[in-house]
């Protein structure tokens, strides 16, 4: 599949400036007419909590909540919970 870079959509021009043609192809071919919208966080919460838990050390929240995207009150509270 020949890409014509000057023509594309948005996202997909944004995609082919990230991944490359060979790769933007195969998302348009998988992935065509499927709405897709971006969490603003790259971690699920749920999935995070154990996670943060385990990694606590009694004294890093700050830091935890740097690595991971969330506010240090958040990872205060689940780390109360």
């Amino acid at each position: 599949m020949t890409i014509n870079v000057a023509a594309l959509n948005e996202i997909y021009a944004d995609l082919y400036t990230i991944v490359g043609a060979e790769k933007v192809a195969q998302i348009f071919k998988q992935q065509a007419g499927i709405q897709v919208t971006f969490p603003t966080h790259l971690y699920n919460r749920q999935k995070l909590i154990p996670i943060i838990k385990a990694e606590y050390n009694g004294h890093n929240s700050r830091e935890l909540a740097r690595t991971y995207g969330y506010s240090e009150r958040w990872v205060k509270r689940m780390l109360r919970d």
